[in-house]
């Protein structure tokens, strides 16, 4: 027997359509925006919608900061079998994300004119840009709030509400689009509006998950603030931060390059680049995003084969739509440039050059993201940090300077790609100089640890024959006496393991589904650890008791385990029944 991916595939699976979702809402609204608004108010409306683009990213660093950083170490903890420490962790969290909402509110609304002039610049669009930066403002609480929060409710078993409340975000400012620009042609700040709007509408959907049963994060009287707790989800959260924060930089000063390179045409067509990022990142994020809530409790259970399982699978994903999309964009830029409202022929010349050659910097932008999001997860932060500076800001702005005076526009565009590879080379040779200095035997690029700090690991699936548990059983007996163990110990082991499984297996599925059993057993200096999995239905293995066509023989051995056992451990997690028994 062998360990299966059936199990991390299905977790996969049901993480990654309703992230998708959320990410392809999130990514829509600002392609669909852009579309409104260029083809409403002209391209200048959807050069202020890019102007302002920034200010969006600084509210969304923010939720990343404390949101996507308080999550991934909740998920940690959960894996840990530590709730106390999740809820802790969720606490902390929101304390700062209000906090930091409150100073971003009262910051904005006074200086929201000078800001608006310090980002048009030269352009002459500051009129136009003040009432639309206002508005974001006034809203920017539930903009840094409401995706703070989902990140939480993602990661404690509740993907699909995590996605409805963005969805339902995006779709209402989407729809309030429609109407205060065509119904009350309120002009481009009705797009700001519109934005303000969903996330009111979002916020709606969320408070549903408070009024739940059976749930992780509770809005309860607020623990005293931790020092220590805030600066560990800083130091986890700031890569994926910085990535949105650097992004920021990154338009802001790309902008200043399009415009003395190329002109208002040239910040048109940038629009229009940005927009076809977003639409890559629906893929990007959606998988990246994925992976957070599932490594992260997987790395807290030190399951190695199961993180292998879901980044290769992350990897699939990730690099197959990033080449269909690039191979859409660079067959069609024409159609892409005009569904944005970019018609003239100066605009349309540019465009598709810029389009085609920005294009295939983005399975680079892919890899990148995946490699920051998981490194961050598996706590490399230091590695994660390093990619989300280097990926983010200091490579593609100087070399899109630097090419600009060599190439003009073209090298603008350019430069995108070349920062990538660049990116990836500096990442492998990290990841060289930490599996040398490491004490822990690591594997490749992906620093895969090649065994957890027990002396020995057996880690294996039962697939759908029930008969499997009793092979297993005698599997595990032997390998606990090939590793030192006595041969009581060893029975009860095995025992353990057999009266746990077919408990799963006859119990825990009541459809068609092929039933799956993860086993794994390590033995360490002073316990053994026994970890079983399954996604049927919500059941504990360890707590069921006989009933009318079972045996006694059968209750006997299960409240053998029980009583000989150290700890027995039950949790719903990710969708799974998860029982650790410790010996």
């Amino acid at each position: 027997m062998k360990r299966s991916d059936i199990l991390t595939n299905r977790i996969f699976k049901r993480y990654f359509l309703p992230t998708i979702l959320m990410a392809m809402a999130l990514s829509m609204g600002i392609i669909v925006d852009g579309i409104i608004v260029g083809n409403k108010l002209g391209s200048e409306a959807l050069a202020i919608v890019n102007l302002s683009t920034p200010i969006v990213l600084g509210f969304n660093s923010i939720y990343v900061l404390m949101g996507v950083g308080g999550s991934v170490l909740a998920a940690i903890a959960i894996g840990q079998r530590s709730e106390s420490n999740a809820l802790s962790y969720f606490q902390q969290a929101i304390l700062m994300m209000l906090l930091f909402s409150v100073i971003v509110l009262v910051v904005g609304l006074i200086f929201h004119t000078r800001i608006a002039e310090f980002i048009a610049g030269d352009t002459g669009m500051e009129a136009k840009l003040v009432p639309y930066l206002k508005i974001l403002f006034l809203g920017s609480p539930l903009m840094i709030v409401v995706p703070g929060i989902s990140s939480f409710i993602r990661t404690d078993n509740n993907p699909r509400l995590a996605s409805v409340i963005l969805i339902v975000a995006n779709g209402v400012n989407l729809i309030f689009d429609i109407i205060y620009l065509f119904v009350f042609n309120m002009g481009v700040e009705g797009a700001a509006l519109a934005t303000v709007t969903g996330y009111g509408a979002g916020s709606l959907v969320l408070i549903t998950y408070f009024f739940r049963e059976k749930v992780t994060f509770r809005i309860k009287k607020p623990e005293m603030i931790s020092g220590a707790k805030i600066l560990k989800i800083i130091a986890t959260g700031l890569p994926a931060a910085l990535t949105t924060l650097f992004l920021f930089l990154k338009i802001f000063l790309i902008n200043i390059i399009v415009i003395n390179t190329l002109g208002k045409s040239g910040m048109a067509v940038f629009s229009v680049c940005l927009s076809c990022l977003a639409f890559v990142s629906m893929f990007i994020s959606g998988a990246a995003q994925t992976i957070s809530p599932i490594i992260g409790v997987l790395y807290g259970e030190l399951d190695q084969q199961g993180i292998r399982f879901t980044i290769f699978r992350t990897f699939k994903i990730v690099g197959l739509a990033s080449l269909l999309l690039i191979a859409l964009f660079e067959i069609f830029p024409s159609q892409v440039l005009q569904l944005f409202g970019v018609s003239s022929a100066n605009e349309l010349a540019l465009g598709i050059q810029a389009i085609r050659i920005f294009s295939i910097s983005l399975l680079g932008t892919a890899l990148n993201v995946v490699l920051m999001y998981y490194f961050q997860t598996i706590q490399q932060k230091k590695l994660s940090l390093v990619i989300a500076s280097v990926q983010g800001f200091m490579l593609v702005v100087p070399l899109a300077f630097v090419f600009s005076k060599i190439w003009g526009g073209s090298g603008i565009w350019i430069a995108f790609g070349v920062s990538e590879v660049c990116t990836l080379l500096i990442v492998f040779i990290l990841t060289r100089r930490i599996r040398k200095n490491s004490d822990v035997k690591l594997q490749g690029m992906l620093l895969f640890q090649s065994r957890t700090s027990a002396n020995a690991l057996l880690d294996v699936s039962i697939v759908d024959d029930v008969k499997n548990a009793a092979r297993l059983s005698e599997d595990v007996v032997q390998f606990c006496s090939e590793n030192g163990l006595n041969e009581r110990t060893s029975m009860h082991v095995g025992l353990a393991v057999e009266e746990l499984a077919v408990n799963s297996f006859e119990h825990g599925y009541r459809d068609q589904t092929k039933k799956v059993v993860d086993v794994r057993v390590s033995i360490g200096a002073s316990e053994v650890l026994i970890s079983l999995k399954d996604d049927g239905i919500p059941f504990n293995p360890a707590n069921y008791s006989a009933i009318e066509n079972d045996s006694e023989f059968k209750s006997m051995g299960l409240q053998l385990v029980k009583n000989i056992a150290r700890e027995v451990n039950y949790t719903r997690m990710l969708g799974l029944n998860s029982t650790i028994i410790k010996f």
